[in-house]
């Protein structure tokens, strides 16, 4: 697991799903 995280693309593969999921999650809500 730690090197996931340590990996830079890694991290911005997961900020991205992160924000995506972010996303649909405030279009539920509104």
């Amino acid at each position: 697991m730690t090197e996931v995280f340590n990996c830079p693309t890694n991290t911005k593969r997961s900020n991205q799903a992160a924000k995506s999921v972010l996303k649909s999650i405030d279009r539920l809500t509104s």
